[in-house]
């Protein structure tokens, strides 16, 4: 198997692009491309990082890329959680840490992380198991 690096693959295919379609387009028009590689049969190709959505297989051989989406944990459970481990992610995905569960209060729970004890409200944040 040839190896070749990013820049070089991306070269590649640009000059392929142009002798099929007899346009070469300027540096500000070209996409951005990013290489992607298959852990399962390592194949690699390009897909353009200002994409809106990536498909979820590998086009070689038509595994699973990235694992599915996680359900966030219904905030009826978190009482039940009490002393157990969960993953608290902000709604907006700027804030993520382990916290133990200590107590809901309201629409809120308490957790303990490594600075100390907060109060989570729910509306602002998703809790997973894993």
């Amino acid at each position: 198997m040839k190896l070749v690096s990013e820049e070089a693959f991306g070269e590649e295919n640009r000059k392929k692009a142009a002798a099929l379609t007899g346009y070469e387009a300027s540096d500000d028009d070209r996409p951005e491309y990013r290489t992607y590689t298959c852990p399962h049969c390592h194949h690699a190709w390009l897909e353009d990082r200002d994409a809106s959505d990536y498909p979820n297989y590998c086009p070689a051989c038509g595994e699973a890329l990235r694992p599915e989406p996680r359900e966030p944990i219904p905030a009826r459970w978190l009482d039940k959680l009490h002393g157990l481990p969960v993953l608290a992610e902000s709604e907006d995905g700027g804030e993520r840490f382990w916290a133990i569960v200590d107590q809901r209060v309201e629409d809120a729970v308490l957790v303990l992380c490594l600075d100390g004890e907060r109060i989570l409200p729910l509306d602002e944040y998703r809790f997973y198991r894993d």
